[in-house]
């Protein structure tokens, strides 16, 4: 049977329309790589990856999300940290690959299964004088399931050398320790209080005191209520977070008998504070925190912090220092334990204090804070030597016996003793 020429003839002209439709296609792809290449990934690809990110603690901001053919995802010019903070330590990366999970993205769920650090910059200032950096910073971070992170060949230099780091961690403790303000009705000057309750103490509503009604004690309002200490109290997600209470009073029971340096420039400045905790040598406590951006100061903001803790923990909680990164750094744990990769019930909270949170009996609250700067805190460098000298013993006890608390947290369900 022959085949008509006009058989043939519209076979060509299908072909070629064909061609066109395959070559159109693939320059609208290339065009489509070339621009998430140049420009970047769109909004509605960046947010879920952001929230990614985010559910595993890791908040980076950057100036492009691309696609590159060779490494996949990848985000330029990153900083992880807040470089508007003074003090903040901050990690700026040229680049940041990001490993996706392929098999979870074909059924529409993105995963993150590591991050490719490269030529990344860590700075964190001790001092007005004194900063610790770390140069050409470049490691592989890969996380896997049952609370372990893989951690490929870290490099980076410090001080005219190289470092090299190499390791996984898993069933890891967690220790944050740093300075504080102090309430010197609970604490004096280079104490150090281990914390149960970190609340914070930005989120609500705010009168000017100048125009608070008859009968308030403050002008600062539970976030939807109508006054002060509005019961219940109702916390959102991310303003309470309640520590492994055995494990903190475990911690405490280690450390309680540490002795902790004091000085005659200390008891001089203790001379001019009025508190039932104020006049004493330093020491070691339980006592819970106020997590704050605002640097608030005196006696009466004093008074506020000590109703708001206990308001918002059911009067569980005690108010004994101020300090201004723990909720922040709590909920970055709270999104790791999300993903299977933080134990909560292993985080332990140190606050060591540098300074109190209102006047001497001889000045003003306007002028005491005026000499409040970092660096030049009343018991600064004693509150430094106390983070240390506590958390370091928390953290030998854990070494030296660690095949015992890899597997089991310690806990104390009861205080042997009154705290000090």
């Amino acid at each position: 049977m022959r085949v008509s020429s006009g058989f043939w003839q519209g076979c060509r002209v299908l072909f070629r329309r064909l061609r066109r439709l395959v070559m159109l296609a693939l320059v609208v792809l290339v065009c489509i790589v070339v621009w998430l290449n140049q420009i970047g990934l769109p909004d509605f690809l960046k947010r879920p990856l952001v929230e990614t990110l985010r559910t595993r603690g890791i908040e980076l901001e950057f100036v492009r999300l691309r696609l590159s053919l060779r490494r996949g995802l990848v985000a330029d010019n990153v900083l992880v940290g807040r470089a508007e903070k003074a003090g903040s330590p901050v990690l700026s990366l040229q680049q940041v690959q990001l490993r996706l999970d392929y098999h979870a993205l074909l059924h529409r769920q993105w995963q993150l299964k590591g991050l490719v650090l490269r030529q990344g910059r860590f700075t964190w200032p001790l001092s007005d004088t004194n900063k610790l950096v770390l140069d050409h910073v470049q490691t592989d971070l890969r996380f896997q399931a049952n609370d372990t992170w893989s951690l490929d060949n870290f490099q980076a230099d410090f001080a005219g050398a190289k470092l090299t780091l190499s390791g996984d961690i898993a069933h890891a403790y967690w220790l944050v320790a740093g300075i504080a303000g102090g309430s010197p009705d609970r604490v004096s000057l280079g104490s150090a209080a281990w914390a149960r309750w970190v609340v914070d103490g930005d989120l609500g509503y705010e009168i000017d005191a100048r125009e608070i009604p008859p009968g308030w004690t403050t002008g600062y309002v539970p976030l939807r209520k109508s006054k002060p200490f509005d019961p219940p109290a109702a916390p959102l997600d991310g303003q309470v977070y309640a520590l492994n209470a055995g494990l903190a009073e475990w911690a405490f029971d280690l450390t309680r008998a540490t002795p902790l340096a004091d000085s005659d420039h200390l008891k001089e400045i203790r001379s001019h504070f009025d508190g039932a905790a104020a006049q004493r040598p330093p020491f070691v406590t339980v006592g819970d925190e106020i997590s704050s951006s605002t640097y608030w100061h005196g006696k009466l903001l004093d008074a506020w912090a000590a109703q708001w803790v206990p308001y918002f923990t059911g009067g569980k909680g005690e108010f004994a220092t101020t300090a201004m990164e723990d909720t922040g750094t709590l909920q970055s744990l709270e999104f790791l334990s999300n993903a299977g990769l933080v134990n909560l019930k292993r985080v332990l909270i140190l606050r060591t204090v540098s300074n109190f949170d209102r006047q001497p009996r001889d000045l003003s609250a306007a002028e005491s804070l005026a000499t409040q700067r970092i660096g030049k805190y009343s018991g600064y460098l004693p509150s430094l030597e106390a983070a240390y000298t506590v958390g370091h013993a928390v953290v030998s006890e854990l070494l030296t016996h660690w095949p015992t608390y890899q597997q089991t947290i310690p806990v104390v369900d009861q205080p042997a003793s009154p705290k000090p």
